[in-house]
């Protein structure tokens, strides 16, 4: 019998993926890779997650477009093929690029995670906060910068409503293609361990498969109404665009 659960975890940019993928690094017979369907070769070995696996475009350099569909099939079960319980990091976008990615994922009746960000005020919050640092992640070692920059309210209420049509695409999505799926939230999942359980129970592992620890640390410490410059103004558009709750 196979007690193997493989997974993807699908989310997007800014969602806390990362951090959450690099907690089944301290998972006994578990791996989370990151972004393997990232469009360029890694430049450096990832601050989080495992190595082990190329990513797609790195096995296929001179333009993979043609070994489509059947390529990323092939990618896809031999990443699955690797022992113990094993998931990568697909986002929004990459699926949208590699819609076969979802053929694979439904055939083979892989496990899926929607990992979501309730505030999704913070969510560009952070993508800015990534922007103006030039990195994405820190960990406890380093000095976490502190910032003030200035966010433009028209275009801030664009992204979000963007973010938010992303997101409930994919819920529809995914509540065709896979009516068993987990979601769970960023916020509640930074609230304590014990909200770790659902994935626990969701992929049949136990406690004493690891401590689900990691390095990584969230960077957003600081109030948003301290780390933007021009929040009055901001906190009054979005209340004028019916997006109070996201203050």
């Amino acid at each position: 019998m196979n007690d193997n659960y493989d997974f993807v975890v699908l989310s997007t940019q800014r969602s806390g993926s990362s951090w959450f993928i690099d907690l089944f690094r301290s998972c006994k017979d578990t791996e989370g890779h990151q972004e393997l369907f990232y469009k360029y070769p890694r430049e450096s070995p990832p601050s989080s997650g495992f190595n082990e696996y190329e990513r797609y475009c790195e096995l296929n350099p001179e333009g993979f477009a043609g070994y489509r569909p059947f390529g990323v099939w092939r990618y896809l079960r031999n990443l699955y093929a690797r022992p113990g319980n094993v998931g990568f990091k697909l986002q929004y976008s990459h699926y949208k690029r590699f819609p076969e990615i979802m053929v694979y994922l439904f055939f083979k009746k892989i496990k899926v995670i929607h990992l979501v960000r309730d505030n999704s005020l913070d969510l560009v919050i952070s993508q800015e906060l990534s922007q103006h640092t030039g990195t994405s992640h820190t960990t406890e070692e380093e000095n976490l910068q502190k910032l003030n920059f200035e966010l433009n309210a028209e275009q801030c209420i664009a992204r979000i409503k963007k973010l938010e049509n992303k997101k409930m695409f994919t819920r529809k999505l995914l509540s065709i293609l896979f009516p068993g799926h987990l979601e769970i939230t960023y916020e509640r999942l930074l609230d304590g361990v014990d909200n770790f359980d659902q994935v626990i129970e969701y992929l049949h592992l136990t406690k004493k498969h690891g401590d689900f620890k990691s390095d990584l640390v969230k960077r957003q410490t600081s109030d948003k109404r301290f780390l933007v410059s021009n929040f009055k103004e901001l906190e009054n558009s979005l209340k004028k665009a019916g997006l109070a709750h996201l203050i």
